[in-house]
Protein backbone atom coordinates (compact mmCIF):
# COMPACT_ATOMS: atom_id res chain seq x y z
CA UNK A 1 0.00 0.00 0.00
CA UNK A 2 1.31 3.48 -0.38
CA UNK A 3 0.71 6.35 1.89
CA UNK A 4 1.64 9.81 1.62
CA UNK A 5 3.00 12.10 4.81
CA UNK A 6 0.60 14.35 5.04
CA UNK A 7 1.42 16.42 8.06
CA UNK A 8 3.87 15.82 11.17
CA UNK A 9 3.51 17.43 14.77
CA UNK A 10 4.84 16.52 17.99
CA UNK A 11 6.83 13.36 16.23
CA UNK A 12 3.50 11.89 15.02
CA UNK A 13 3.08 11.32 11.07
CA UNK A 14 -0.33 11.67 9.59
CA UNK A 15 -0.30 9.56 6.63
CA UNK A 16 -3.00 9.54 4.13
CA UNK A 17 -3.34 6.03 2.06
CA UNK A 18 -4.05 5.17 -1.41
CA UNK A 19 -8.46 4.60 0.04
CA UNK A 20 -8.29 7.68 1.40
CA UNK A 21 -7.49 6.44 5.04
CA UNK A 22 -5.48 7.82 7.72
CA UNK A 23 -2.48 6.37 10.00
CA UNK A 24 -0.61 7.68 12.58
CA UNK A 25 2.69 6.23 13.48
CA UNK A 26 5.45 7.56 15.72
CA UNK A 27 8.39 8.91 13.42
CA UNK A 28 10.93 7.24 15.91
CA UNK A 29 9.75 4.13 15.16
CA UNK A 30 10.48 4.23 11.25
CA UNK A 31 14.39 4.32 11.65
CA UNK A 32 14.59 6.99 8.59
CA UNK A 33 14.01 10.57 8.41
CA UNK A 34 10.56 11.83 6.44
CA UNK A 35 8.92 15.10 5.60
CA UNK A 36 5.76 16.05 4.65
CA UNK A 37 4.78 15.12 1.65
CA UNK A 38 7.47 12.05 1.33
CA UNK A 39 5.89 8.78 0.27
CA UNK A 40 6.09 5.90 1.77
CA UNK A 41 5.57 2.14 0.94
CA UNK A 42 3.83 -0.11 3.44
CA UNK A 43 4.90 -4.16 3.76
CA UNK A 44 1.82 -5.88 4.53
CA UNK A 45 3.50 -9.16 4.84
CA UNK A 46 6.41 -7.59 7.52
CA UNK A 47 3.96 -4.70 8.71
CA UNK A 48 6.91 -2.03 7.95
CA UNK A 49 6.91 1.08 6.24
CA UNK A 50 10.27 2.27 3.82
CA UNK A 51 10.75 5.48 1.84
CA UNK A 52 9.83 5.27 -2.31
CA UNK A 53 12.94 6.08 -3.65
CA UNK A 54 11.57 5.06 -6.97
CA UNK A 55 9.72 8.35 -8.74
CA UNK A 56 8.57 10.05 -5.69
CA UNK A 57 8.67 13.48 -7.34
CA UNK A 58 5.95 12.71 -9.97
CA UNK A 59 4.01 10.48 -7.41
CA UNK A 60 4.25 13.59 -4.69
CA UNK A 61 3.22 15.71 -7.14
CA UNK A 62 -0.06 13.39 -7.69
CA UNK A 63 -0.91 13.06 -4.43
CA UNK A 64 -0.65 16.91 -3.46
CA UNK A 65 -3.26 17.46 -6.19
CA UNK A 66 -5.56 14.46 -5.40
CA UNK A 67 -4.94 15.84 -1.61
CA UNK A 68 -6.01 19.42 -2.52
CA UNK A 69 -8.99 18.11 -4.23
CA UNK A 70 -10.27 16.23 -1.46
CA UNK A 71 -10.16 18.96 0.69
CA UNK A 72 -11.73 21.58 -1.51
CA UNK A 73 -14.93 18.54 -2.12
CA UNK A 74 -14.72 18.17 1.45
CA UNK A 75 -14.81 22.38 2.63
CA UNK A 76 -17.03 23.77 -0.68
CA UNK A 77 -20.61 22.32 0.33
Amino acid sequence: MIYSVDKIENNVAALVGDGGDMVYIDISSLGFDIKQHDILLYDEDTAVFRPDKSGSDGIRYKREEENKKRLKKLFDR
